[in-house]
């Protein structure tokens, strides 16, 4: 019995020898070909594609901007979408900043003037009272020019120079009069062009206050739908109670007429993306109805649309071929199928039949007693389908799992079901 066992163990030990020697096509032919999912290599025409999705806008609009020149305060806002006609009110301000700035405006420029007048009285008071300082010190020098003694054979050498220093100072007096008369002519007259410039100021800060009293509405200037501005997340620019500023847009009234489509592409599939490339657009919610296009432009750039995600892509705006306006509208989301390549003729399999180990990719092909392990060289590649540039050839049946792994068990679906 012993014996027996031993033979029969070392029988065994034999057999596992063998079958770990043996090859995933040897295995293969083991558990039979008819286990393994297969797929034909082919050629064909191969068609990569992107899905981007983005919305639609009017190539040409007439933007609604916020007039004045100061910043101003929402108070009503019309809807987004919605039709008008010429003057109707689409946007209106909050009255406040605007009256505020317009008194405060009002009192700078009273200030303004105010000042005005008192340097031109503090200039003209001082003006006239160099002008006398002035006045006098000539005529003191005159005087003394005409009657001063300067015979030396009557008056005594001392009363000489003491002439002569009095002249001297009056000289010196009358000169420095002069010259402050001089400074403070031009200091008054740079103190004055200060005042004016506050005065300017003041009535300029009136002047745009009034212009946005006057300007406390927008009308449309023609008819129209009305689409309101979005931020590059998203956000409505004009909503109630926001402040905006100068020239900001915050609406537009397109032509219907003419539209086209801006979406964006993920930067990782953007390989290829180009201008004039054909593509397909699809209206959210009417799947049924697609539009053809191409590529008018991309972005050299690729940028994040969420400041929260590094995920960066391409903008792309695509030109329509033609306009619904039954279906279309300015804002409407869109889906785009962006054709990037169409080669004719290209030997393709399913993605699931390429593996790769260590950087070196390869198939499974089929034999007749079951499959060998075959190096490729693949091209391009979709979502479905991979080009093999080398290694196959037409017709060649390629396995799409490993083969020399058994399939997974499949779970008992029956099990714990109610009533079993």
């Amino acid at each position: 019995m012993k014996a027996r066992m031993k033979r029969i163990t070392l029988l065994g030990v034999v057999l596992l020898g063998g079958f770990a020697t043996l090859s995933a096509t040897r295995l293969t032919a083991l558990f039979g070909p008819e286990t393994v999912a297969t797929a034909l290599a082919e050629r064909s025409v191969f068609v990569r594609n992107v899905v981007a999705y983005g919305s639609l806008e009017a190539v040409e609009a007439t933007p609604i901007l916020v007039p004045g020149q100061t910043a101003q305060t929402i108070a009503f806002v019309i809807s987004d979408g919605t039709p008008v006609e010429e003057g109707d009110v689409v946007v209106r301000f909050d009255p406040y900043e605007a009256q505020r700035a317009a008194a405060d405006g009002r009192d700078d420029l009273a200030t303004a003037r105010s000042k005005l007048g008192r340097v031109d009285a503090e200039s003209e008071s001082g003006r006239e009272s160099n002008e006398l300082d002035e006045s006098v010190a000539r005529e003191q020098l005159a005087r003394v020019r005409d009657i001063a003694p300067e015979d030396e054979g009557i008056f005594s050498r001392n009363e000489l120079v003491e002439v002569r220093i009095d002249r001297a100072q009056l000289e010196k007096r009358a000169a420095a009069a002069t010259r402050k008369l001089n400074v403070s002519g031009r200091l008054s007259a740079a103190t004055r062009h200060l005042a004016q410039i506050e005065e300017s100021r003041a009535e300029m800060m009136l002047r745009h206050s009034n212009e946005g009293l006057s300007s406390l509405e927008i009308t449309a200037p023609h008819a129209g739908l009305v689409i309101l501005s979005r931020g590059w997340q998203g956000d409505l620019a004009a909503v109630v109670g926001a402040s905006v500023w100068p020239h900001q847009k915050l609406a537009e009234i397109p032509d219907l007429t003419r539209l086209r489509a801006r979406v964006h592409v993920l930067e990782s599939d953007a390989a290829g993306l180009q201008t004039d490339l054909k593509a397909q657009v699809s209206l959210q919610g009417r799947m049924g109805h697609a539009f053809a296009a191409s590529v008018e432009s991309v972005e050299p750039i690729a940028k994040p649309r969420d400041r929260r995600s590094p995920v960066k892509y391409f903008e792309v705006v695509l030109g329509l071929t033609e306009t619904d306006l039954d279906l279309m509208r300015p804002g409407g989301r869109v889906r785009t199928v962006i054709e990037l390549e169409r080669t004719e003729g290209a030997l393709t399999v399913p993605r699931a039949a390429v593996f790769e180990i260590e950087g070196e990719r390869y198939v499974y092909r089929e034999l007749r007693e079951g499959f060998e392990r075959v190096p490729v060289r693949v091209g391009r590649h979709s979502l479905a389908r991979v080009v093999i540039a080398e290694g196959l050839s037409a017709g060649d049946r390629v396995a799409l799992r490993d083969p020399g792994q058994r399939p997974a068990p499949q779970p008992d679906v029956t099990r714990g079901r109610a009533g079993s």
